[in-house]
């Protein structure tokens, strides 16, 4: 079976990615600059733009949602001096199931688009390095039997930034930061519905219709630009692609997300010595991570872990979820859980982790996943999704949230290079972004198929053949990288390295050079 981005690329040790992406970065600026400046004369001829008095200033976005995506949309436009209102249905950050016990892996092209957007520092003290990935199996015995080990410090030893865990509520927390301060961010007000209002000639010229968003309550505000950032259940989707059914991209599968305090002590082994670990438990598999904070009291710690296993629907919208995974009827989610683990033994340590969660700790959701998606799903007038609303993907390829804040970023910049003509910059995301979206989230159901196969035997072998070595994920992250929307930065040991390589083929020029000058001839 072909991997999505399996293909052989060259190896870390002998530098080949490394110079390859530096020609490629070279190309692609070289590119972007003549593409930019074509665009620029051909405006009026082709009707790529509004008028040339439209700038920044001129446009008003609204931004529905305060997740990961909208957020990072939101500061990108408001560096830019756009006017955006971040829209957030619930009474505060972080108010959400899944933020309050959720965390993401944020990999080299997630961070590359942060630190270009100034985050950096402030996300730093929130960050936990991954330095080995380790997999174990339960399916062949009592015992954990470790089927892979992946090292991720190659990353750093090329790149600026590695493999980081952190917190959602965390990450919002601090994205969220100065779009507070500049009063950019507006609680309780649950879009229920957005409307393109219909453009009269003069609209039309504009080409900025606007774009009515009604609340709940029965109010609405009016915005030239609106972005649908607000998840799997998006009310903006449902209003410009109505056929587009979510039930249509449910996944068979539930999950389990839970958070166990600091002061908990684990006993297993295989999770007191590893950050990340994935296990498989019979139909099941669980990823247990660790996450650090520094913080004013000192560093916090908190493990993160989240099930996953076949479901035939998804039923966790419901007050008291009637069928769970097992068709029972449960309480809670831990019920549901401690009796998927009743059998395993004492020292499993897929049930340490159920046992010794708080019940109001434990979130179920259903799972979805869109790979493809027609063109007018993803935009309509002034209108555009982002993030989940526009490509809900499966966790396993550790790239959900990573694809929500490059929308954010690239969408910015769309908008920001068609001069804020919202429907050729539409255009544009389109074309800079479902090709690597749809790869992404190919990667993720390859993962799912591997991860899920009811031949437990045949699953050893395939995740062996896959991780037994490094290269195979380590892979992936170098794809990643390389069709980052932001050049990632190289690591400092690497640059010293060529500087050093630089010099010492100077001086070694220069001294063959003062050799050859010695031993010519000399004319009187």
């Amino acid at each position: 079976t072909t991997i999505p981005f399996g293909g052989l690329l060259p190896p870390f040790e002998n530098g080949g990615v490394v110079a390859e992406l530096q020609t490629r970065r070279s190309v692609l600026a070289f590119g972007v600059c003549c593409l930019s400046f074509a665009s620029l004369m051909t405006t009026e001829l082709t009707g790529c733009g509004p008028s040339p008095a439209r700038t920044a200033h001129d446009v008003s976005v609204a931004v529905v949602g305060s997740g990961v995506a909208g957020l990072v949309a939101a500061e990108a436009l408001r560096q830019q001096g756009v006017h955006v209102k971040v829209l957030e249905r619930f009474p505060a950050l972080a108010d959400s199931r899944a933020t309050k016990n959720g965390a993401f892996g944020l990999s080299l092209n997630g961070s590359a688009c942060l630190h270009a957007l100034g985050y950096g520092p402030a996300l730093e003290p929130c960050l936990t390095a991954v330095h080995d990935y380790v997999t174990v199996d339960y399916t062949a015995g009592p015992e954990a039997h470790v089927l892979a080990s992946t090292d991720f410090r190659p990353l750093l030893r090329h790149f600026k930034y590695g493999q980081n865990n952190v917190s959602r509520a965390a990450c919002i927390e601090v994205l969220a930061q100065p779009l507070l301060s500049h009063g950019c961010i507006e609680f309780s007000k649950h879009v229920v519905k957005v409307q393109q209002v219909a453009s009269d000639e003069e609209t039309s010229k504009e080409r900025c219709s606007p774009v009515t968003v009604v609340f709940a309550d029965g109010t609405s505000q009016r915005f030239d630009v609106v972005v649908g950032a607000d998840g799997i259940n998006s009310a903006v989707r449902r209003s410009i692609a109505p056929s587009l059914s979510k039930d249509a991209a449910f996944a068979n599968l539930c999950a389990f997300f839970g958070t166990i305090p600091g002061d908990v002590k684990l006993d297993h082994p295989q999770l007191v010595m590893h950050k990340m670990l994935r296990v498989y438990a019979g139909a099941a598999t669980l990823v247990s991570y660790d996450v650090e904070r520094q913080t004013p009291e000192g560093p916090s710690r908190l493990r993160y872990w989240h099930l996953e296993m076949p479901s035939d629907r998804d039923d966790s919208r419901e007050d008291s979820p009637q069928t769970w995974a097992s068709g029972a009827q449960r309480s809670s989610p831990k019920t549901e859980l401690l009796h998927f683990v009743r059998n395993f033994p004492p020292n499993n340590a897929v049930r340490e982790l159920v046992e010794k969660t708080p019940d109001d700790c434990i979130a179920y959701f259903g799972l979805y996943h869109w790979p493809s998606r027609p063109r007018s799903g993803w935009s309509s007038g002034n209108i555009v999704l982002i993030g989940d609303a526009l490509h809900p993907t499966l966790p396993f390829a550790g790239q959900g949230a990573n694809l929500a804040i490059e929308d954010g970023f690239v969408l910015a910049r769309c908008l920001r290079q068609c001069c804020y003509n919202p429907v050729a910059a539409f255009e544009e995301f389109y074309q800079q972004r479902h090709g690597h979206v749809d790869n992404v989230l190919a990667r993720a159901e390859y993962l799912a198929k591997v991860h899920f196969d009811h031949d437990f035997a045949r699953r050893r072998a395939t995740v062996a053949q896959m991780q037994t070595t490094s290269s195979g994920r380590l892979r992936f992250f170098q794809k990643v990288a390389e069709t980052a929307p932001v050049p990632v930065p190289l690591s400092e040991s690497l640059l010293n390295g060529r500087r050093r390589r630089r010099m010492v083929s100077a001086l070694t020029f220069l001294l063959f050079g003062m050799i050859a000058t010695r031993q010519s001839p000399h004319s009187d």
